[in-house]
C-alpha cells in the first residue's frame, strides 16, 4: 500500500499500457496530503480507543488529534505526557505514526527531487535512468525499497547501541522495556520526530538522562544522519569506492557543518553566564556536548538535555533561525532546508562580489534556482508571520492580559512554540499544555504546513513551464 501510495505521489496514470507516469502536478500534491491526512485521521481514531490510554488518563479527541498529527509530521510537540498517558499500544501506534510518516515524506522528497532531474548519487547504485519529468513504477519500488531498507538498517543498529545500554546502565525492569525503550528512542531519532519516554515532558532534560554522554551522542548521530537525506547518507557511503561527491551533497554537508559549528560556539557565548544552563555544568566537555547537540537538535529533531525555557533570550533566538532553517532535502527534517539558504547567500555572495554567475564548487547555480530559494523562504516567512499573529490573538488579545513581565515571557515562548511546531522540530518550552483549544489548532496547521509545504511548493514552481511566446519590454525599478 504504501509503495503505491508512493508511486501515486510521483505521477498519475492515464494509460495503464504506457511504461511511464507523466508527472500532473495537483494530483501528486493532492496525493501526497491525502497521504498524511489518512495516517493522521487513523492514527487519532486509534488513540482515541480506551486502549490506547493508561487508566485515569482521560484524553480527548483534539488532544489525540494534535498527538497523532505532531507524529505523522514528525514535530513532537505535544499536549499529554507521551511516558505517562499512553499504554504500549498507544506508544506502539506513535511509532507506526513517526516511521510512516519518515518514510513518506523522505520517499516523496528523493521522487520528486529525481524528477526535477537533480543527481543524487541514487541512478548507479539503484540502475536508475535519467528521468528529468517522468517516473517508471519500478524506479518508484526501487527507491521505495531502499530508503526502507537503509531505514531500518539504521536504526535497528540504533536499537541495539541503545537497549544494551539502557539494560547496563539505567537498569530497566526487563528485557522487553530496555528492547522497545530502544526502538522507540531509536526510531524518534533518526527520523527527527523528538518523542521522548521521560516521564512528564522532562525530556532528555530528565536528571537520569540530562548527563548520559552515550545517549545524548547516539540520538545526535541518528538525528544528524536522518536530517541528511537519502541521496547524501548514499553518497557518503559510496564516498570511499568512487572519491567524489556531487554538488548537492557538497553543499548540505558544508553548510550543515558551518551551522553546526555557528550554532554551538553562539550558543556556548549566550549561556556562558546562565547559572540555569551551561554555568550550572563544572566540566567543559559536558558544556562542549550540551551546545553541540542542541545545536544539532534544533534543526529538527528537538531533543534537548536542558530545560529550553532556562535558556536566554538570544539562544531562543538563535534556536529559533536554526529550527527555521532545518536539515536537507530529502531528509526527515523540516524548515525551508540547508541548500535553501546555501543559495541564496551564495547569490549574496555574488552580488557582493559583482560577478554574474552564482558559482560554488566549480559549477554554477542558475538563476532561476536563486528565485525559487528567495520565493520559498519568503512565502515561509509569510506563513510563520500569519500563525504567530493568530496565537497572539487568540492567547494574548482575547485574554486580555496585560504587558506584564510574565505575559512577555509567555509571549516568548508562545512564538517559539509556533516556530517549532511550524519548522517541525518540536523543541519546547511547556506552554503547548496550557493552549486554548483554537491555538491548538492554529498549532495542528502549522505542522502541517511546515511538513508539505516546502515540498509541494518546490514540486509545483521547480516543474519545466512552457515558453512564452511573447516578453514584456524591461524597465529599471529602484531597490533599497
Amino acid at each position: 500500500m504504501f509503495a503505491s501510495q508512493v508511486i501515486a505521489l510521483a505521477s498519475s496514470v492515464r494509460d495503464a499500457s504506457t511504461s511511464h507516469f507523466k508527472p500532473k502536478r495537483l494530483m501528486a500534491v493532492q496525493l501526497l496530503a491525502l497521504t498524511f491526512l489518512i495516517l493522521i485521521i487513523l492514527g487519532t481514531v486509534l488513540l482515541s480507543l480506551p486502549v490506547a490510554r493508561q487508566p485515569g488518563h482521560p484524553v480527548d479527541l483534539l488532544n489525540c488529534l494534535f498527538t497523532a498529527t505532531s507524529a505523522t509530521t514528525l514535530t513532537g510537540l505535544v499536549t499529554v505526557s507521551t511516558a505517562d498517558t499512553w499504554t504500549l499500544f498507544g506508544k506502539i501506534v506513535l511509532l507506526a505514526l513517526i516511521q510512516l510518516g519518515g518514510l513518506c515524506y523522505m520517499v516523496a522528497g528523493t521522487i520528486i527531487a529525481l524528477l526535477l532531474g537533480l543527481r543524487l548519487g541514487l541512478r548507479d547504485r539503484l540502475k536508475l535512468p535519467d528521468m528529468h519529468g517522468k517516473f517508471g513504477q519500478s524506479e518508484a519500488l526501487r527507491v521505495t525499497w531502499y530508503a526502507l531498507s537503509l531505514t531500518l538498517i539504521i536504526e535497528c543498529l540504533g536499537a541495539l547501541c541503545f537497549s544494551t545500554h539502557w539494560l547496563l546502565h539505567h537498569h530497566a525492569a526487563t528485557l522487553r522495556d530496555a528492547a522497545f525503550s530502544g526502538i522507540f528512542y531509536a526510531i524518534s531519532a533518526f527520523c527527527n520526530a523528538g518523542f521522548e519516554l521521560a516521564p512528564g515532558f522532562a525530556g532528555l532534560a530528565h536528571p537520569a538522562l540530562r548527563h548520559d554522554t552515550f545517549v545524548l551522542i547516539v540520538i545526535g548521530v541518528l538525528a544528524s544522519l536522518g536530517g541528511l537525506g537519502l541521496g547524501v547518507i548514499t553518497e557518503l557511503a559510496a564516498l570511499p569506492r568512487t572519491r567524489r561527491l556531487n554538488l548537492h551533497s557538497k553543499i548540505v554537508l558544508t553548510t550543515t557543518l558551518a551551522i553546526f559549528i555557528l550554532g554551538m560556539l553562539l550558543l556556548t557565548l549566550f549561556e556562558a553566564n546562565n547559572v540555569q544552563s551551561l554555568a550550572s555544568m563544572d566540566n567543559p566537555a559536558s558544556r562542549l556536548l550540551t551546545t553541540g547537540f542542541l545545536s544539532v537538535s534544533a534543526r529538527s529533531a528537538g531533543f534537548s538535555p536542558v530545560d529550553v525555557t532556562t535558556l536566554s533570550p538570544p539562544s531562543l533566538l538563535l534556536l529559533s533561525a536554526l529550527i527555521f532553517i532545518g536539515g536537507a532535502a530529502g531528509g526527515m527534517t523540516g524548515g525551508v532546508k540547508v541548500s535553501t539558504i546555501s543559495v541564496i547567500l551564495l547569490a549574496i555572495l555574488a552580488l557582493l562580489r559583482q560577478r554574474p554567475d552564482i558559482e560554488v564548487f566549480r559549477r554554477r547555480i542558475s538563476g532561476e534556482m536563486v528565485r525559487l530559494a528567495l520565493s520559498l523562504v519568503c512565502l515561509a516567512l509569510l506563513a510563520l508571520a500569519l500563525l504567530i499573529i493568530g496565537i497572539s490573538v487568540t492567547e494574548i488579545t482575547l485574554k486580555g492580559l496585560a504587558p506584564t513581565a510574565d505575559t512577555m515571557t509567555r509571549y516568548v515562548h508562545l512564538v517559539f512554540e509556533v516556530v517549532s511546531a511550524f519548522g517541525n522540530a518540536g523543541m519546547r518550552t511547556g506552554v503547548t499544555p496550557t493552549l486554548e483549544p483554537l491555538s491548538r489548532v492554529l498549532l495542528i496547521i502549522a505542522m502541517l504546513l511546515g511538513r508539505l509545504g516546502p515540498l509541494v511548493f518546490v514540486y509545483i514552481f521547480a516543474q519545466p513551464k512552457r515558453p512564452l511566446l511573447r516578453r514584456l519590454p524591461v524597465e529599471a525599478v529602484m531597490a533599497g
